[in-house]
């Protein structure tokens, strides 16, 4: 029953999307619900990433990304790597804010992602405070879409 599912995993399906890559691991009952997904893991080699979404038209990373020393370096490979419209949130912006490299890679990919940040994870980012990107939050979304070069869509009000 698709209500059983966490909704970080039915969500996708429920939006029309279809095939969702969820990476926080295999549950076994999950491979039953999503027949068309791919099943693997943030903490495999680029490469296998690569090779499991080689066929993928767009790709979402962020909410419930395992954390690890590596993971924001292997999301800027994969991004660096692929052509298809990309977005980022949640724990996979905590994981580029944690890895200034990987986000400086990430800042020369082809494809320009998307970051969806709320205040606190645009701070990180930014490597400031929330109360600095409140204070002026179209300046801060401008100057972190022209440092990262990428697009930012700042969450709230």
């Amino acid at each position: 029953m698709l209500s059983q599912l966490p909704n970080s995993c039915a969500g996708p399906l429920c939006q029309g999307s279809g095939v969702l890559c969820y990476t926080s691991g295999v549950i076994s009952w999950a491979e039953e619900w999503f027949r068309d997904a791919v099943f693997c893991s943030i903490s495999a080699e680029p490469q296998t990433l690569l090779k499991a979404l080689e066929k993928k038209s767009a790709l979402a990373i962020g909410p419930g990304i395992e954390h690890g020393k590596q993971t924001g370096a292997i999301i800027a490979e994969v991004l660096s790597t692929l052509e298809v419209p990309a977005l980022i949130d949640a724990d996979g912006l905590n994981a580029l804010s944690a890895d200034r490299k990987a986000l400086e890679k990430l800042s020369r990919a082809r494809i320009q992602p998307v970051l969806t940040p709320h205040p606190a994870e645009l701070a990180r980012l930014l490597d400031t405070d929330t109360a600095t990107v409140q204070k002026d939050r179209l300046a801060a979304a401008t100057d972190a879409a022209r440092r990262f070069n990428e697009h930012v869509i700042l969450k709230g009000a």
